[in-house]
């Protein structure tokens, strides 16, 4: 079962997430992070509101729409809003820079939701959600080229954990460790052994 309720944009599940206290830390500053951890709890939305698993074209159109409105709008607009900040100049200024910084960032979310064609499947399962999720989230991955380690998994897992309600590491370690499998992408176990042999 899952805390959220259908439909469900892709903002309200941000601002959930950015609340709840196992995932504020990971949604605290997507300002300043690079797109990564956008895409990701966007895939993650997209299965949790049964439009399933998505296609490698779609996920670098994201790609292609929200990187370079984020690096070069929203982190410059919080880089700004930082500098005023540090450097004490009036508190009116500095309001202004974090509002838009804060705007630039929900144009993204909204742009995100608003740049592919979705149509909704039939009700998925939980589990099926889950898998879905973890496959998506393994094909953007692969076309990323992201170096797949222990710190990214537990953001996943945790990101995982919350959007749909379970507690039960089996229930998600798997089904991700079987997506990244599918995916030829590398576990952080499997670069490791992969470095040992190298050496």
């Amino acid at each position: 079962m899952t805390v959220f309720k259908q439909p469900l944009h892709f903002n309200t599940f941000i601002h959930t997430l950015q609340k709840h206290p196992q995932t504020q830390h990971v949604l605290k500053k997507l300002h300043t992070k690079d797109t990564q951890t956008t895409l990701i709890l966007f895939l993650i939305w997209y299965s949790l509101s049964n439009y399933g698993r998505i296609n490698k074209h779609d996920i670098q159109t994201l790609r292609d729409a929200s990187e370079s409105w984020h690096n070069d709008v929203v982190k410059a607009l919080s880089h700004l809003a930082n500098t005023i900040d540090v450097n004490k100049i009036d508190d009116q200024i500095r309001h202004d820079a974090n509002q838009l910084s804060d705007f630039a960032l929900e144009a993204e979310l909204e742009m995100l939701e608003k740049t592919l064609t979705l149509k909704t499947k039939n009700k998925r399962s939980l589990q099926q959600q889950i898998t879905d999720s973890c496959h998506n989230i393994a094909k953007y991955i692969s076309i990323a080229k992201t170096t797949y380690n222990n710190a990214l998994e537990q953001k996943i897992l945790q990101i995982l954990s919350v959007s749909f309600y379970t507690e039960q590491p089996t229930q998600l370690r798997q089904p991700l460790q079987d997506a990244l499998h599918a995916a030829k992408v590398l576990t952080h176990t499997e670069n490791a052994q992969l470095s040992l042999q190298n050496m």
